[in-house]
């Protein structure tokens, strides 16, 4: 079976331990999901394939040998938008030209 697949029909079953690592794996990797009062919704024919693996490997680990630790944050420096200076030529509209932009808004 597709790991996928499996994924789709089996990841509600997983363990509350687990469900803090998901979360946090989600949120570190900053994976698209969206959120109701249900939970969260995970798009998996979207996901990359490293991360279907960890969710597979996660699903199927064993609890015996299994310790959680939170993952910690880390610091990740996003590009900062570059401000632009626009400037704006002026134009002579006629009356109907001014009528037509101003539906325009």
């Amino acid at each position: 079976m597709d790991k996928r697949k499996f994924l789709y029909y089996n990841l509600h079953k997983i363990e509350n331990n687990k469900l803090n690592v998901l979360s946090d794996y989600i949120d570190k990797n900053e994976i698209q999901y969206s959120k109701n009062s249900n939970g969260i919704l995970l798009n998996l024919s979207k996901l990359d394939d490293k991360h279907v693996e960890f969710f597979y490997e996660l699903y199927n680990l064993e609890n015996k040998n299994y310790q959680y630790e939170p993952l910690k944050p880390s610091v990740v420096s996003k590009n900062k938008r570059k401000i632009i200076d626009v400037t704006y030529k002026d134009f002579n509209t006629s009356p109907l030209e001014k009528l037509i932009l101003s539906y325009s808004y």
